[in-house]
């Protein structure tokens, strides 16, 4: 008996200490000492704005070099064979923007804007016409009309886009070459394909300019509109 009560005793004095020394000021010291060694992790989230905006940058740089080798690579392939085959009506059209620049201008600009409402002339014309035949039961006669009418309206609209898309840089993009390349060699700005190939890289170049690309763009369309208003039509009233 005397034994447990001392084991007892000690049990309960060891408790004691125990408890005092854990929150006695040395370990909390310690662990002060603990927490503080512990390694803090730095804040990364400040960075991933600047990282997003970045890799958002670089990718709007791969598009838009895409873009520009797409528009590049079809304008010199169609170019090259406009050159190739079609080396008389360029020179023509482009001594007939050298002589009248500001009136190939104005046509330009009446033609961009006659356009749009002639094809919609066009085509009420065509619906009526389709209708009255329609209601004289002369349905064979209304899709003939429809139909050969809707391809001409769907040519004719086809025909205008190529124009402004395609030749309408090709017209420019050879004008400037030799405009450039006969300031540098005049022995060299008699090769249409190297005066066309410097200058419609440097069209590319112009029209796909952020923010201001679709002006010089469309100035360009302008020009090259009433340019072939007077190479063309032009030069047929005068052969009638």
């Amino acid at each position: 008996m005397k034994k447990r009560s001392v084991l007892q005793i000690f049990i309960v004095f060891a408790v004691i200490f125990g408890s005092l020394w854990l929150t006695s000021p040395v370990q909390a010291s310690r662990d002060n000492l603990i927490q503080q060694s512990r390694i803090v992790l730095p804040d990364l989230s400040e960075f991933e704005i600047p990282i997003a905006l970045q890799q958002q940058e670089i990718s709007a740089g791969i598009e838009w070099a895409l873009m520009f080798l797409r528009k590049l690579a079809a304008l010199v392939l169609l170019g090259l064979l406009s050159v190739w085959l079609l080396p008389s009506f360029l020179d023509h059209s482009i001594e007939k923007f050298a002589d009248r620049p500001w009136a190939s201008l104005g046509v330009g600009s009446l033609i961009f804007i006659i356009f749009p409402i002639a094809i919609l002339i066009g085509a009420g014309v065509i619906a009526l016409i389709v209708f009255l035949f329609s209601l004289a039961t002369l349905s064979h006669l209304a899709v003939w009309v429809a139909l050969s009418g809707g391809a001409v309206i769907f040519t004719t609209v086809i025909l205008f886009g190529l124009i402004i898309t395609f030749l309408a840089k090709i017209l420019a993009g050879l004008w400037l070459g030799r405009l450039i390349i006969s300031l540098i060699n005049k022995d060299w700005a008699k090769k249409d394909w190297l005066c066309f190939l410097v200058g419609v890289f440097l069209i590319t170049l112009l029209i796909n300019i952020p923010w201001v690309g679709w002006l010089l763009s469309f100035i360009t369309d302008l020009f090259t509109l009433g340019t072939l208003w007077f190479a063309v039509i032009k030069k047929e009233a005068a052969n009638a």
